[in-house]
This record gives structure tokens, C-alpha cells and sequence, in this order.
């Protein structure tokens, strides 16, 4: 409110971490708005209500679906935050998570597989004792067992890697948390999510930022997305807003298409 009644929303454009529960308020995602906010990073986390209340978020499923949809109407660009394999969690409740998504997709998903607090001093109440008995929790660290990403996803080959370190709980392990994530990223690379996947949109952009890096080398990567953004934004929005508008057809058919 300060903000708006001295001028600072016409000057200033900002973002910041929020709670669903907040914005599933309207006028309060519509007071964000009008104080300059442009984005949102929202811990969404679940698209299931029991993995919310393992979470002991205080927000349910509902708020989250009307936190996106207020943002959406605010104009507030909304960066969905999502865990997979969070303790507890089985593979039957994180269908509930790719079903929210195809109901109520934020503008922009980030979605990774739990990972644990191993430090001896750690506070996370989820590695508390009583929580690692409650959810069966079992750590290898350090691992040598292998981790295979992209196992679901059309556009790029699997690739199996060694990590340092395991899970298992007493609804799922490391592996399947995985599997999780490319399936959502599938499912938005087919439009059947309609969001920009973190984990598709930036590495795809670049043909991988490592690949780019091992055959440019450092100052050849540098001149490289120099070169990109120039061709990218030169001559701003109009040449934008023609992309755009010839791109819309195109992702609504092809979203039909998909189911």
C-alpha cells in the first residue's frame, strides 16, 4: 500500500518468494500487482493434500490451485516450485501432482526430487528421529548406485549417472522420484501441461549449457548467448509480438492434439 501511494509501483519492478495461502486471496494477489510486482516464486510443492500434510505446509491443494489462478488474472507471472519423493509420498500421490498440474499449471515449473538433510546438526523436521521411523527414511551416502534421468521423456536420450548419494522411504525411492520428474517434463513438452518447464526450457535453449561449454570453451559460450539474446530481442517487442501471435495457433492445435 506505501508502495502504491507513494509512486514506487511506477518506478520499481519486482518479484519475491509468496505463499499460496496468501495469494489464494484475491485482492491481496491484485494489491502485488498494483504495488509493481512482476513474479512470484511459490513453494506449490504437491498437488496432493496428504503429501502437503506430511509437509506441514498449511496450505492445501485449493489454495494452491487459486493462488495460480489469482496470479493469472493479476498478471503476475507465477514460478511453481515442486518436489518429488518427498517422504511419504507414493507414486499414486504424485499422479495427483500431474493432474493438478493439467488443471491449474503455473507459468513457469521447477520440479525436483527430495533431497535429504544428512548433516549431523540438521533441524529439518523431516529428518528428526521420530519422522525417519515414522516414514521408514533410509540414506546411502556416500553412493555408488547409478541414477538414470529422462527415462520418460521422447526428446532426449536417457542418461544414467552416479550420484552420491541414495533414498528410500516408505513410499518410494531416488529412481522413481526421478521417473517423476520427466514425466511431467514429457508431459509439458507434449502440451498436455500448459507451462515452461525449467528443466526443459534451459538446457534445451542452449543445446545444453556443458556441451556448448566443452566445444567454445568459456569465452566462445560468453559469445555465443551474447549473440543469441542480441538476435533474440533485437528490435524489441514488435518483432516479439509477431512471434507470438504466429506461435499461438500452432501450441493451441498442438495442445488439442495432445488431449
Amino acid at each position: 500500500d506505501l508502495m502504491v501511494a507513494s509512486g514506487l509501483n511506477k518506478v520499481l519492478r519486482w518479484g519475491c518468494y509468496a505463499r499460496a495461502n496468501d495469494l489464494a486471496k484475491q485482492d491481496f494477489a491484485e494489491r502485488m500487482r498494483a504495488a509493481g510486482c512482476q513474479y512470484v516464486y511459490v513453494g506449490l510443492e504437491s498437488g496432493s493434500d496428504r503429501v502437503l500434510k506430511f509437509m506441514n505446509k498449511k496450505a492445501s491443494v485449493a489454495h494452491n490451485a487459486r493462488a495460480v489462478e489469482n496470479c493469472r488474472r493479476a498478471g503476475i507471472l507465477t514460478f511453481g516450485l515442486f518436489i518429488s519423493g518427498f517422504p511419504g509420498e507414493t507414486p499414486e500421490m504424485f499422479a495427483e501432482t500431474r493432474q493438478f498440474l493439467r488443471e491449474s499449471p503455473p507459468t513457469l515449473v521447477s520440479i525436483h526430487p527430495w533431497f535429504p538433510d544428512v548433516s549431523e546438526d540438521t533441524r529439518v523436521p523431516i529428518m528428526m528421529p521420530d519422522r525417519i521411523e515414522r516414514f521408514g527414511i533410509r540414506v546411502e551416502k556416500p553412493s555408488t548406485r547409478p541414477v538414470t534421468m529422462w527415462k520418460h521423456c521422447s526428446f532426449r536420450e536417457p542418461l544414467t549417472v552416479p550420484w552420491d548419494i541414495y533414498w528410500e522411504h516408505c513410499g518410494m525411492e531416488l529412481q522413481t522420484a526421478v521417473d517423476n520428474v520427466s514425466l511431467v517434463v514429457e508431459d509439458i513438452y507434449q502440451h498436455k501441461i500448459a507451462a515452461v518447464s525449467e528443466e526443459l526450457f534451459f538446457p534445451r535453449t542452449l543445446d545444453d549449457i556443458l556441451t556448448m561449454f566443452q566445444r567454445l570453451g568459456p569465452d566462445g559460450l560468453a559469445d555465443f548467448y551474447a549473440g543469441l539474446t542480441t538476435a533474440v530481442f533485437s528490435d524489441g517487442a514488435v518483432r516479439l509480438d509477431d512471434f507470438c501471435q504466429r506461435r499461438r495457433p500452432a501450441c493451441r492445435a498442438a495442445g488439442r492434439a495432445a488431449g
